[in-house]
């Protein structure tokens, strides 16, 4: 009888993938760079804008106001029904514990006052 516990043994496959090149870090440079080299700074808030890019926010602005109000008005209206089932549960509370407080008190809730 035979050994059911052990497992199959499998045959190993005829070709095996093997590493033929051998990749080596990039040299490091003989000097390194200073840090305010390695990236350009930031404009500053002092600094005028360039002549180009002023020309070229005349030129965008208008599209670029009306795409980011379209874009601001379809979030919006994704949100609304969230936001409207949230008004309603808090406008809903309010008024169940205005109409549970005048029923403790026993009187009727006074008129002209926000609960």
């Amino acid at each position: 009888m035979s050994d059911d516990t052990s497992p199959p043994s499998r045959q190993m496959p005829r070709f095996v993938p093997t590493l033929t090149e051998i990749v080596a870090p990039p040299p490091a440079p003989d000097t390194p760079l200073p840090p305010d080299a390695q990236y350009p700074a930031p404009p500053s808030a002092d600094s005028p804008p360039d002549d180009a890019v002023m020309e070229l926010l005349k030129r965008l602005g208008p599209e670029l106001d009306a795409r980011i109000s379209e874009t601001i008005a379809q979030v919006l209206h994704e949100q609304m029904p969230a936001l409207n089932a949230r008004i309603r549960q808090a406008v809903t509370e309010a008024v169940r514990e205005t109409v549970a407080s005048a029923n403790s008190s026993g009187g009727s809730p006074s008129t002209g006052e926000n609960p």
